[in-house]
């Protein structure tokens, strides 16, 4: 049997002499061990060299992935293994396993177990889970050992070849050889395992250039495969086709029917002697390695054999063996099917067919299955599984709404058929790469455009210039989506004019009907399979998502850890059916009122959405209020939405300050509050900026909140809280704010910053200088720096080093009484210029009957503007987090706000009243210039 191999080369790089490769089980990696003591890690989708690892000077006979533990394994001629972290490139584990050259490792499937073979004729088990302790030691071999591979049927089993002729076969129990198979005239150098369940064989390489075949449960050869002119060096199976590939040095690679044991094919590369072979269980990829560079092939394909019917019966082929299940049966009956868990399902064998399948597909109707392979066609009724209808070609395609189908015969001819009768050939052009079915037979040609045809004449309708990977028709015909390889687009297409155009007139090949199609969207997402659900595109994506498309709407419904295929979606259930690999079911929820709902608003139908809405679950609401959100309906997400992280953000986007408080009240977050306080200050809502601000303790932006508003205490609420919570930039900037400058010296000698302290008394408040100096110098004793403090004068001391010192304890004196007054904001023009008048001199030219003046203008005008004191004290209680406390402090605030709206109405006398210091103050400082070195801060 002729399989007609589908063989694709993926990646191809130019090395010194390759001599091991292995294929990484879920990611495209290659490991590649080097004669030269390199491992190279190579990437064979983007066709790099991600790592090059110097391992060592010797030879690297066997490279091997351990995926459960993220390692690689790798032996070399100095009789060492090499254990690295395949992430970090670290060597988790080096030691010595053999005294002569180590030629092959095999991981065990499940357990913590590595095999390895070498010319000191042993082989050996080894525990990594132990610390990579010698289980058992395996004797018999009276040459090198070349090869051992694990028994995937048994792995408590493994099969072993050697340079003495013999394949012997172990169990890990025993070091003793439970049989040898005897056939090879000359050494064996390579043994693997068949993986197909209906033909467990064991196949052996060697250097008389043979391939033998042995049933290891009979102990016999039952076939000896002759084709390669030099020593066969590497031999595997294929994880899915029934083929058997040979390397040898003669520098091919041969592909044997595993059957009938006749040659499929024959690869060469140009890259001299072939060494190596790996693949992998549900991998369609096969590594090659040579002298002089290694090769990575895909053999076959990946997209498993399988078909959905619309009753829930699943049709699949494994080798030419057809299975069937029913997902309305087992478990679903109980309807407890969960997202993304592998269903378990009753399997029926149904039969055999002639042909390895390449794809099978059910008819609408549900009652036929047709099967393509090897050139062929077959069609088989669904139930009995008896042949219908046969006949030669390499593809196939079925009518939507008939049993029509059609069957590609050669690059340009298609036969249409009628109730299984041939009815017409037709070839719309020469080079026909693809056909497609659906609504209408679909031709796509190998230059890059594809062509409509209805089914009954043949008759051509449209032609699009677009590469479709794959089309896929609506039930009812009207829609279409074309996926390519990087996007997807959903057309409409009209029955009714493509019909009355027929009817009336032909239709020239080179126009078409215009009208046929419409364009809705394109998408830019690589579609993998879909399916349609009424108006609604339900598609798998290369980047593993199940999606699905209303117009130009995408919503994603669920991420998958590996690979799967959508095969269909069932109403009644509401779920969609997807397989792996290995035909593995798996299933999603759908809800079709989420689709309906989305479909009637997009159509405008806001009243039939409504009615729709009550049929929604809560995981559809969401899904449903996001879709809502991406059309800017926001009003009507928020009040669907059961998702309160979705509801704040709606919140925010229609700048509903009060709804977005009471959602993160419920559900608080640091970053609600802060989202919350960039709303609220444009809108000019400080009440809500503010408590915000507490909610999270941003002491910074109170701060500048309060100074902006002159709120003195709240200036000093945050000087205290930022005092306890270690903030002592922030406290010290509010004290400073307020004036209190004792505190802020207080504060820096709380922080070790004395030298600052003293330094800040000096220029704000000369008469602690003393006081500050002395805790200075005994900071500088403790710190071991004595001398130091013996240069640093105080006034106490040395009076004579501080010029005018005196005076400035008469200005501190002044200047303290007078920041106890509090003048209202109106007399600012009248204050604005005190900060540039010199007062040391100024009380230079005083007398003491001009200081007691001052200070009797002090106390009248503090008695007259005593209605302007605010009590700092009535600040909340020490736990600003407590939300009463935040309510009674905003209440305060706003008594005293109405009460200076009350002061600012007095008399205008009072103004008049408060010009007896200014003039006095405006008359001493036009007799002295500013001396701004000297001034102080009012």
């Amino acid at each position: 049997m002729n399989t007609k191999l589908k063989i694709k080369k993926k990646a191809t790089q130019s090395t010194q002499r390759v001599k091991s490769v292995d294929v990484h089980d879920k990611y495209p990696l290659l490991l590649v061990g080097l004669f030269t003591g390199k491992i190279i890690i190579y990437n064979f989708m983007s066709k790099k060299i991600e790592q090059t690892i110097e391992a060592t000077n010797c030879p690297i006979r066997s490279v091997k992935w351990i995926d459960r533990k993220e390692w690689f394994v790798a032996c070399s001629d100095d009789g060492k293994i090499m254990v690295f972290n395949y992430n970090t490139l670290e060597k988790v584990k080096q030691f010595e396993a053999h005294p002569d050259y180590i030629r092959n490792l095999a991981v065990h499937p499940t357990l913590p177990y590595l095999l390895s073979c070498s010319d000191d004729f042993k082989i050996k088990l080894w525990d990594w889970s132990e610390d990579w302790v010698c289980k058992q030691t395996f004797e018999g071999h009276s040459h090198y050992v070349m090869s051992v591979e694990w028994n995937p049927r048994d792995p408590t089993t493994f099969a072993s070849g050697s340079l003495d002729r013999t394949v012997k076969f172990w169990g890990i129990e025993s070091p003793v050889a439970r049989f040898t198979l005897d056939a090879h005239h000359r050494g064996v150098n390579t043994v693997a395992f068949s993986l197909w369940e209906d033909r467990p064989f064991i196949v052996s390489g060697s250097d008389d250039q043979t391939i033998c075949i042995w049933d290891f449960q009979m102990k016999t050869c039952i076939h000896v495969i002759e084709g390669h002119f030099a020593s066969i060096t590497s031999v595997i199976c294929h994880p899915s086709l029934p083929l058997i590939i040979s390397g040898s040095e003669d520098g091919s690679v041969r592909i044997w029917n595993s059957q009938n044991f006749r040659p499929e094919s024959s690869l060469s590369y140009s890259m001299d002697r072939c060494w190596t072979l790996s693949t992998k269980k549900q991998n369609s990829k096969i590594a090659i390695g040579f002298d002089f560079g290694f090769s990575v092939v895909k053999m076959g394909k990946e997209v498993p054999s399988i078909s959905l019917e619309n009753s829930g019966k699943i049709v699949w082929a494994k080798q030419t063996e057809i299975k069937m299940s029913n997902v309305k049966s087992g478990q679903s009956e109980q309807m407890t099917f969960a997202d993304g868990e592998k269903l378990s399902l009753a399997v029926k064998e149904l039969g055999n067919c002639e042909v390895v399948p390449e794809k099978l597909k059910h008819s609408p109707n549900g009652r036929f299955v047709s099967v393509v392979g090897n050139g062929e066609f077959t069609i088989y009724t669904a139930l009995a599984w008896r042949n219908k209808a046969f006949g030669s070609g390499t593809q196939f395609v079925w009518c939507q709404e008939t049993n029509n189908y059609a069957v590609l015969e050669n690059k340009a001819i298609i036969t249409m058929y009628n109730n299984f009768q041939e009815q017409r050939k037709f070839s719309p052009f020469s080079n026909i790469k693809k056909i497609f079915g659906g609504t209408l037979l679909a031709v796509k040609s190998i230059d890059d455009f594809i062509c409509f045809y209805d089914w009954d004449m043949c008759r051509f309708i449209q032609r699009i210039e677009v590469v479709p990977k794959e089309i896929y028709w609506s039930d009812t015909g009207d829609m279409l989506a074309i996926t390519t390889n990087d996007s997807f687009f959903i057309l409409n297409y009209d029955k009714q004019v493509v019909n009355a155009v027929l009817e009336t007139q032909e239709v020239e090949q080179e126009d078409g009907i215009e009208a046929a199609f419409t364009l809705v969207s394109q998408i830019t997402q690589k579609v993998v399979s879909g399916t349609w659900i009424g108006d609604c595109f339900l598609f798998n994506t290369s980047d593993r998502k199940l999606s699905y498309c209303i117009q130009d709407q995408i919503t994603t419904i669920a991420h998958f850890d590996l690979d799967l295929y959508l095969l269909g979606y069932l109403p009644r259930l509401e779920r969609a059916f997807l397989a792996d690999k290995d035909s593995n079911i798996y299933s999603y929820s759908v809800s079709l009122a989420e689709i309906d709902y989305q479909t009637a608003i997009l159509h405008n139908d806001f009243d039939i959405a409504d009615k729709i809405l009550p049929r929604a679950s809560p995981q559809s609401c969401i899904r449903i209020a996001r879709f809502l959100d991406s059309l800017g309906m926001y009003e009507k997400a928020l009040g669907i939405t059961t998702d309160f992280e979705h509801k704040f953000e709606l919140a925010l986007k229609l700048k509903d300050i009060q709804k977005a408080v009471e959602i993160a009240e419920k559900v608080p977050t640091v970053l609600k509050w802060k989202q919350l306080i960039e709303l609220s200050l444009p809108e000019s809502n400080f009440e809500v900026a503010e408590k915000c601000m507490w909610k999270i303790n941003d002491l910074s932006g109170l701060m500048l909140y309060y100074s902006s508003i002159s709120d003195k205490r709240g200036i000093k609420k945050v000087a205290e809280v930022a005092q306890r919570k270690g903030q002592e930039n922030i406290a010290f900037t509010c004290l400073f704010m307020m004036g209190e400058i004792e505190k802020c010296i207080d504060l820096l000698c709380k922080c070790q910053r004395i030298p600052e302290a003293a330094f800040m008394a000096r220029s704000y408040l000369p008469s602690k200088v003393p006081q500050i100096v002395q805790l200075w110098k005994q900071y500088l004793k403790k710190n071991n720096s004595e001398k130091v403090s013996e240069t640093i004068a105080s006034p106490e001391d040395y009076l004579n080093l501080f010029p005018n010192y005196e005076n400035s304890l008469k200005v501190e004196e002044y200047l303290t009484k007078k920041n106890q007054i509090n003048f209202p904001s109106f007399q600012f023009e009248k204050f604005k210029n005190d900060p540039n008048v010199d007062l040391i001199q100024k009380f230079q030219n005083y007398q003491e009957q001009d200081i007691n003046e001052l200070d009797k203008e002090l106390n009248t005008l503090k008695e007259k503007f005593s209605s302007f004191q605010i009590n700092l004290d009535s600040t909340p209680n020490e736990n600003m987090n407590d939300e009463q406390n935040l309510i009674d402090f905003d209440s305060n605030i706003k008594k005293d706000d109405q009460d200076l709206i009350q002061i600012i109405r007095i008399d205008e006398e009072i103004k008049k009243d408060s010009d007896l210091l200014i003039e006095l103050d405006n008359e001493n400082s036009a007799k002295k210039p500013l001396n701004k070195e000297k001034s102080y801060l009012d």
